[in-house]
């Protein structure tokens, strides 16, 4: 009546990896606030150590996941079209291997990364993948994306309200002591406030040739399910999930170690959006890492 915003008549424009390229956003008619949410890319988790009977095999860390930007900018203060950037998750990696690292989301008002030209970044330093299988196991999950602590010399994010949270780590194979092998290590969906975790542990088998399982996602219900890591020997890990209305999603889960069965470690489970992938359980032949979740941008405009 008096030409008030009004969200719940907001334009929603969603954007996904499209393979590094840059997409466009375009000012819709008539609005006079724009939200931004964004998210980076997870990173891969570790493949699993492979080896003979009777000799220590570790899984690999999970992924550790991206972290997220929320922004509120009056429109006059933006230019009418902007560049969106959404990488892709680190891709998987084989026995042995150290996962690959996740990528960073850029909205900017040219097609370029360049900090003058910058509305926001979703990190300073991409999320890094799971290390790789060991003989020593507890091998460690890979360092959470870090958000810069403010807009920074980001010209154009100086004009908006921002909220930074940082990613989280991905957790770490199963250990190794003597004969005695170990499950992989859980994440804890919701730890430090974050929708989003890393990836879990991959199992490992020590001396004693006795198969571990690949670590879990502890969730709290009716919030976020609990999902179980893979199931030895052999057992894969869960690809992580993802819920709308509210956003929820999570990394995938470790793979179980593989000295039984086909002798083959389970591998890790790819990450939701943002969020790490899985490591791979140790065997005779370790299992791969999981995939990292690509990144994410929602743009609401009223």
């Amino acid at each position: 009546m008096f030409n008030w915003p009004n969200p719940s008549r907001a334009d929603l424009q969603e954007f996904f990896c499209t393979g590094g390229s840059w997409q466009t956003w375009t000012k819709p008619r008539g609005v006079d606030m724009v939200m931004m949410f964004a998210v980076g890319s997870g990173a891969s988790g570790g493949g699993g150590l492979s080896g003979g009977t009777g000799t220590a095999r570790g899984g690999g860390g999970g992924g550790g996941s991206s972290g997220m930007v929320r922004v509120l900018i009056p429109v006059f203060l933006l230019p009418d079209i902007l560049y969106i950037q959404v990488p892709a998750g680190g891709a998987s990696v084989g026995a042995g291997t150290l996962g690959n690292s996740g990528g960073i989301t850029y909205v900017s008002i040219a097609p370029t990364t360049s900090v003058t030209d910058l509305v926001l970044a979703s990190a300073t330093t991409a999320a890094a993948g799971g290390a790789a299988g060991t003989s020593a196991g507890n091998n460690a999950g890979g360092a959470a994306a870090t958000n810069p602590s403010s807009t920074g010399s980001w010209i154009f994010g100086h004009v908006g309200i921002f909220n930074l949270i940082t990613g989280l780590l991905g957790s770490n194979s199963g250990t190794i002591s003597g004969a005695n092998g170990s499950a992989g290590a859980n994440q804890t969906w919701g730890s430090s406030g974050l929708l989003m975790c890393g990836g879990a542990g991959g199992g490992t088998v020590g001396t004693g040739n006795t198969d571990f399982a690949g670590g879990g996602i502890s969730g709290t219900l009716p919030v976020f399910p609990t999902i179980a890591g893979g199931v030895p020997p052999n057992g894969a890990g869960q690809d992580g999930v993802e819920f709308e209305k509210p956003f929820r999603v999570s990394g995938g889960t470790g793979g179980a170690s593989g000295e039984g069965g086909t002798n083959i470690g389970g591998r890790g489970g790819d990450g939701a959006i943002g969020c790490g992938g899985g490591g791979g359980g140790g065997g005779r032949t370790g299992g791969a890492g999981g995939r990292g979740g690509d990144g994410y941008v929602a743009v609401w405009a009223w």
